[in-house]
């Protein structure tokens, strides 16, 4: 679903855009076992933990982007 999409929105460079998507995908497949190798020698909980930090960081940071206060105070409205 995600290379049609990338595919309809950037038809003049598909290849690259797909390619880049691709290329940091499996950098995130990578980069898992040896994240959390380390983390479950410390324990099961540990690797659950940083997991919901890093997910609740992703969530504070889309909210500040994405709330209206931020827009209507930049003078951009919706």
């Amino acid at each position: 679903m995600q290379t049609t999409l990338l595919s309809g929105a950037f038809k003049q460079n598909r290849a690259t855009a797909i390619g880049v998507y691709n290329f940091f995908r499996y950098i995130g497949m990578a980069a898992g076992p040896i994240i959390g190798t380390p983390l479950y020698k410390l324990g099961n909980r540990v690797e659950f933990v940083f997991a919901a930090f890093i997910f609740a960081c992703a969530v504070l940071f889309a909210a500040r982007r994405l709330s209206p206060a931020k827009r209507e105070s930049d003078g951009q409205l919706c």
